[in-house]
């Protein structure tokens, strides 16, 4: 598992199950993204960072956030953004767990070929429709 996935999701996790406050979360959170020290993939990186600005709006003072509640975040506002944040972080190491399965079984396809069609994959089927080979729509057979 990844090292700063498997952190980052504990310490939102410990959030959301009000192990922490809301502003222990957000210094832990500000303190630890500011002093990481391990590779981030990009997405997992771009995830965390826009935590890190939800982290950074969060303030208990009611007159910033009645100054400004479009940038400031009370502790419900910070809650909800975590949740999404972790949401989105379980999709990304879903997609990597599963690219890593099938790369392991398929060596021999380029990664972004699989990773392309494992996206294709989990798109909604609502609008797709089946194929049918011309010479069955034309009720001529090949033979």
């Amino acid at each position: 598992m990844n090292i700063v996935f498997a952190k980052y999701s504990d310490l939102i996790e410990r959030f959301l199950t009000r192990q922490l406050s809301a502003q222990k979360f957000s210094d832990y959170f500000l303190e630890n993204f500011k002093e990481e020290t391990e590779p981030l993939n990009q997405e997992l990186f771009l995830l965390l960072d826009e935590l890190f600005g939800d982290a950074d709006s969060f303030t208990t003072d009611s007159g910033l956030l009645a100054e400004d509640p479009d940038f400031y975040l009370d502790e419900t506002g910070l809650e909800a953004k975590a949740r999404d944040i972790l949401h989105r972080m379980k999709l990304w190491h879903d997609h990597q767990s599963a690219l890593s399965r099938a790369v392991a079984q398929h060596p021999e396809l380029p990664v972004d070929f699989i990773s392309d069609s494992l996206a294709s994959m989990a798109k909604p089927r609502d609008d797709a429709r089946p194929f049918i080979p011309r010479s069955i729509q034309s009720g001529k057979r090949r033979g």
